[in-house]
């Protein structure tokens, strides 16, 4: 059958493509299995399809046809009045390759009650289609949690519909994480019919491949004083489409009545496709309504900054895209669910970022290398960042530097005495090493006590063998001070000029910026290879050669 999905309550331009979804579907989809843990308090019982005659449904009628043609029954809960019931109900469909299954959920909560609904939609390898519809009734000031979370494989179509009907003062928080399917449609309609009462959703999804998502969220005020909130964060990649549409409705009458919406899209490929359309519909003067969307790349300067601090522009996106899905995340109930999910998300990051160690593997790692490090191990949560001031010893050097002063302290290079002699050996033995470590020679090694004395002596010794009146040193913007005081002090000495290198602002320099900025007059270039300002690395042997 032929289906026409997602439709705006008002339509805008037609060569758009945005005012509904139509795809073809067969209604021949059997009954998915469901795993239901329910607490004691929640009533199973079969519901009268009365109950739900108000509730319409974020996809539309045509999906309820096809749950209704494929003969799907209803698994029902009730909150009978005054029940509030901490402990979700678990439902979790599980679906296989080539299964056709279509389910529907009835929510009924009656006055004063609460509840909170958990549905997790988890398949294997293969193709499939999966098709569900909740439908919900809130008496007075009955509240219901429902978290939905849709980690279908990459070959499974997904339909997810939800519908809800609130009475005076009742409400409605939806959540959503979408991680998964090929095709993925979704639809929520809330009606706040009653006086007060109140619904919010925050979507978290991300769209890989070519994979599909179109989304269709409407909130229809009737009620005096009633409020929305729609919060949608998502990511793109790859060649990914997404269409999201979130609707505000304000009826005659909804008097006092507040709705706003949000999407927040971060497309990290050029290939993905975004359709974001927030509307707001008012037919009443008495009400305030705010919608907006934000797409695109991730802010020059946030990048800038996040470099700065040593990420590189690859892992800041990672970082951020891994933060909306986990912000959504921290919602669910179920602690084992939530743990999972967040497993899942960081087993994706390393998989695309890290080598095929093991998350285990990765764990012993990391504890290995720690244990070499007294200080770690007295501070087992100590993250240390500032190793270009004071870097920290492992046991080895340790062990090695107070063996030396047990063993060997004397005057190396001028004492003629056997423990001098025993001084001066180990420090050339030293020098062999760092000259083999460094794939240099022995002589070309020089000790000192940190790189700013190193910097100090190289620039007090060659700026006076090499600068002349008129020379020019070229210094990188991006220099710690203790590489660039030094030269400017040998300049003065000199009468040399020192010119600056300037970096974009991603904060890095290219062959040609260092091209073009050497003139006849370049007598001296000091470039860091990695920057402790901006954490970006230069590429030193291509700048070598090209200069």
């Amino acid at each position: 059958m032929e289906m026409k999905i997602n439709k705006l309550p008002s339509g805008t331009w037609r060569w758009l493509h945005m005012n509904d979804t139509r795809i073809e579907q067969e209604a021949d989809l059997a009954q998915c299995p469901v795993q239901i843990q329910c607490p004691e308090a929640i009533a199973q019982d079969k519901l009268a399809e009365a109950i739900f005659e108000k509730v319409n449904t974020g996809m539309g009628s045509d999906m309820s046809s096809l749950l209704e043609k494929s003969g799907t029954e209803a698994i029902s809960f009730t909150a009978e009045s005054g029940v509030k019931e901490n402990e979700p109900i678990t439902l979790s469909f599980g679906y296989q390759d080539q299964d056709r299954k279509g389910n529907r959920v009835d929510l009924y909560l009656k006055e004063n009650s609460e509840m909170t609904v958990v549905m997790d939609y988890h398949s294997t390898q293969g193709t499939g289609t999966a098709a569900i519809q909740t439908r919900i009734y809130a008496e007075k000031n009955a509240k219901l949690k429902l978290i939905q979370i849709e980690r279908l494989g990459e070959g499974f179509d997904c339909m997810n519909d939800i519908g809800a009907f609130c009475e005076d003062g009742a409400g409605v928080e939806l959540v959503q994480l979408v991680i998964g399917g090929k095709n993925v449609w979704m639809g929520a309609e809330t009606d706040l019919f009653g006086k007060e009462s109140d619904f919010t959703a925050a979507i978290g999804y991300q769209v890989t491949g070519d994979n599909r998502l179109d989304m269709n969220y409407t909130a229809v005020h009737e009620g005096k004083k009633t409020t929305s909130h729609m919060d949608a964060n998502g990511v793109l990649r790859d060649n990914a489409k997404k269409l999201f549409r979130g609707t505000i409705d304000f009826k005659k009458g909804a008097k006092g009545a507040k709705g706003d919406e949000l999407e927040d899209v971060l497309l990290l490929d050029d290939g993905v496709q975004n359709q974001t359309i927030p509307l707001i519909l008012c037919a009443e003067e008495d009400v305030e309504g705010n919608h907006g969307a934000s797409i695109g790349s991730l802010d020059d300067e946030l990048i800038f900054y996040l470099e700065s601090r040593g990420i590189s522009e690859e892992a800041a996106y990672e970082l951020m895209a891994k933060a909306r899905l986990k912000a959504v995340c921290k919602k669910i109930p179920v602690e084992g669910l939530r743990a999972e999910l967040n497993e899942m998300l960081d087993g994706e990051e390393r998989l695309e970022r890290s080598s095929k160690m093991t998350t285990e593997e990765r764990k012993a790692e990391d504890a290995r290398f720690r244990q070499e490090y007294p200080l770690f191990a007295q501070y087992p949560e100590l993250i240390y960042l500032d190793n270009a001031a004071t870097t920290q010893k492992p046991s080895c050097v340790i062990q090695a530097e107070s063996a030396f002063y047990e063993k060997y302290n004397a005057n190396p290079f001028r004492g003629v005495y056997e423990l001098a002699e025993f001084a001066t050996e180990h420090y050339e033995e030293a020098r062999a090493e760092v000259a083999k470590l460094l794939h240099a020679n022995a002589d070309e090694i020089v000790f000192t006590r940190n790189a700013s004395e190193s910097l100090n002596l190289i620039a007090y010794s060659l700026g006076n063998l090499v600068l002349r009146p008129g020379d020019e040193v070229l210094v990188s913007i991006m220099e710690h001070h203790s590489d660039m005081l030094p030269w400017q002090q040998a300049a003065k000495r000199t009468g040399a000029v020192v010119k600056y290198l300037e970096c974009d602002r991603q904060g890095r320099i290219t062959e040609e910026d260092l091209r073009n900025a050497i003139t006849d007059k370049t007598k001296l270039v000091a470039v860091t290879q990695v920057s402790n300002v901006l954490g970006v690395r230069n590429d030193i042997r291509a700048f070598a050669k090209s200069a």
